[in-house]
C-alpha cells in the first residue's frame, strides 16, 4: 500500500501550494496521535485541527508527513480567513501579521 499525505479540511476548502506569505507560526508545537496499521504502516491524526491527518510506512515517516498537513492545513486557514476578512472589509486589503511583544 503506497503512503500519501492526506492534507484534510473541515470545510473542504481549496487547498493552496504555500509561500512566504503563510501565516502559521513555525515552532508551535502540535501533539498528534500515531495509531500502527494491521497492514503495516501508521496513521497520524493532529488532535488539535479537525480533518488533519497522514500516514507513513515508519514513525518517522509518518511524523515527518503530519509536518507537511499541519502546514498546508494552517495555509488554507489563514488564507480562507484572509478572505473573509476582505469581504467584511469591501474588499480592501486586510493584513495580519504577527508582532512579537
Amino acid at each position: 500500500m503506497p503512503y500519501h499525505v492526506q492534507r484534510c479540511s473541515p470545510l473542504g476548502a481549496p487547498r493552496l501550494d504555500g509561500g512566504a506569505e503563510a501565516g502559521f507560526v513555525a515552532g508551535m508545537k502540535y501533539h498528534v496521535t500515531l495509531i500502527e496499521e494491521e497492514e503495516g504502516g501508521w496513521s497520524v491524526i493532529c488532535n488539535a485541527l479537525p480533518g488533519c491527518c497522514s500516514q507513513g510506512e515508519t514513525r518517522k515517516e509518518a511524523i515527518e508527513n503530519i509536518r507537511i498537513a499541519i502546514r498546508e492545513y494552517l495555509e488554507v486557514v489563514e488564507e480562507d480567513l484572509r478572505k473573509d476578512l476582505r469581504k467584511e472589509n469591501n474588499g480592501l486589503a486586510v493584513i495580519r501579521e504577527a508582532v512579537l511583544v
